[in-house]
Order: structure tokens, then C-alpha cells, then sequence
């Protein structure tokens, strides 16, 4: 059986997510230039002849889209917890035993675009299904 034969637990940390993103991240991210979209949605990837990345990005106030491109692109997106179809394709655990505690985005996005240009399929671990960070810096 993947998940043992126990309940299974996971061990946070204090701030949560919200710490970890908006008070260790965030400044940093802003400090050295970045702009921080929000309700923007990564909806597709290529990868340019040059080596660059093309993100195409969707608002989701008015469905507007619009590419960016850029020299490095990092999904971050969080794993895939809250999609069933993509649990039970990608993983063995007994889905029955599990009880989703997140905040209900794990939905694969990022994995998702990282697989439509070439990116490997890995076994995940349990904490995998909560959370992936895969930056594409080359092919």
C-alpha cells in the first residue's frame, strides 16, 4: 500500500504558505524588479528557438490574454492535491483515505505546462502532490 498503513500526517510551518510566499518571498522578489500579477493565470508554454520562454497569460477578471516572454520561467504553481482525475492518474495512493486539507488550488497547473514542453514525469512523494517548484532555465 503507497500510504503505509497508518493515518496519514504532515507537518507545517508557522505562517503557513502566506509566511512563506508574502513575507520571505515577496519583498526579495519585488526588491530586485519583479512584477506580481494577480487572478493571472499561466495557461501555456513554449519554448523559443532562442532559448527563450514564451508564457501565455490569461486575466481572470476579463479573459483577456497576453504572452510574455522571458530567459527563465518558474512554475510554482503547487501540486495537484485538489485534482482528482490527475491523483489518480499519476499516483497509486488509496484515495479513499484521503482527506484534502489545502486551500483547494493544487490543481497541476504548472506540472501540467512543464509536461507540454518535454518536462519529465518523476514519482512523486506525497509532499509532491501538495507543492512542485521546476524552473525551466534551458531545454
Amino acid at each position: 500500500m503507497a500510504m503505509g498503513a497508518g493515518e496519514v500526517t504532515w507537518h507545517i510551518y508557522e505562517g503557513f504558505g502566506y509566511g512563506a510566499i508574502h513575507k520571505a518571498l515577496e519583498p526579495k522578489f519585488l526588491k530586485l524588479g519583479g512584477e506580481l500579477l494577480t487572478s493571472t493565470a499561466a495557461v501555456a508554454l513554449k519554448l523559443n528557438e532562442d532559448g527563450s520562454k514564451t508564457i501565455t497569460l490569461r486575466n481572470e477578471a476579463d479573459g483577456t490574454t497576453e504572452d510574455v516572454t522571458a530567459k527563465v520561467v518558474v512554475l510554482a504553481a503547487g501540486g495537484y492535491l485538489n485534482n482528482k482525475e490527475m491523483m489518480a492518474e499519476e499516483t497509486d495512493y488509496d484515495l479513499s483515505r484521503m482527506v484534502p486539507v489545502s486551500s483547494g488550488k493544487g490543481t497541476g497547473d504548472g506540472l501540467r505546462l512543464g509536461w507540454s514542453v518535454g518536462g519529465r514525469k518523476w514519482p512523486c512523494s506525497l509532499a509532491a502532490t501538495w507543492t512542485t517548484l521546476t524552473s525551466l532555465t534551458s531545454r
